[in-house]
C-alpha cells in the first residue's frame, strides 16, 4: 500500500522463523514493499467460525504456538486479532499468524515501551492504564501477557462471532 513500508526492525528476526509454519512466510521485500506468501482460504476473521469449538481450539493453540516463537525470538506482535490469523487448510484448520507492522523488539526484561497499539476492542487492559506521557506522546509499557490477552479476545471474538462481538 503506498506509504507503507516493510518493518525494518523486526524482519531479520522473523526470517529466523521462516518456513517453520507459525508464521506467513515474507518471500521478498525491498524499501517500499513486503511481498508475503498466498493463502487462498483468506483469514479467520471471515471464515464464520461462531460456536465452531473444534476450529476455534486448533487455530487458538495454534496462533499461542506463533506467539510463544515470536517472544522466543524477542518479537512483540502488538496486533493479535482474527484478520491477522491465515487459514493454511480448512479441514485441520491449520493456520499462520500474519501482519507485523508495528510489532516490536522487546528489551532483556521481555518488555518494550510503545506508542503504536492497534485494534483496541482486542488491545489488553494495560494498553489504556498504564501510559505515560512525555512531551505530548503518550507510550505504554508491553510485554507478552499483552499479546496473550490478545488472543484470549480473538477466541471469545471468533466464539461469539465478529460481527457481534465488535458491536459491543
Amino acid at each position: 500500500r503506498k506509504g507503507h513500508q516493510p518493518n525494518f526492525k523486526v524482519l531479520p528476526f522473523l526470517d529466523k522463523l521462516a518456513g517453520k509454519g507459525y508464521l506467513v512466510d515474507t518471500v521478498d521485500y525491498g524499501p517500499d514493499y513486503e511481498l508475503l506468501e498466498y493463502f487462498p482460504e483468506g483469514n479467520v476473521a471471515a471464515a464464520g467460525l461462531k460456536g465452531n469449538a473444534q476450529a476455534i481450539l486448533a487455530i487458538a493453540l495454534k496462533t499461542a504456538m506463533a506467539l510463544d516463537k515470536l517472544h522466543k525470538e524477542g518479537i512483540l506482535h502488538k496486533d493479535v486479532k482474527p484478520a491477522n490469523i491465515l487459514i493454511k487448510d480448512r479441514d485441520s484448520w491449520d493456520t499462520v499468524l500474519c501482519d507485523f507492522g508495528i510489532a516490536d523488539i522487546m528489551d532483556a526484561q521481555g518488555k518494550c515501551a510503545t506508542t503504536q497499539v492497534r485494534t483496541p476492542i482486542y488491545a489488553a487492559p494495560e494498553v489504556y492504564s498504564d501510559t505515560v506521557t512525555i512531551s505530548g506522546v503518550s507510550y505504554t509499557e508491553l510485554s507478552a501477557k499483552a499479546d496473550f490477552y490478545s488472543l484470549g479476545m480473538t477466541i471469545l471474538s471468533l466464539w461469539a462471532g465478529e460481527s457481534a462481538f465488535l458491536a459491543k
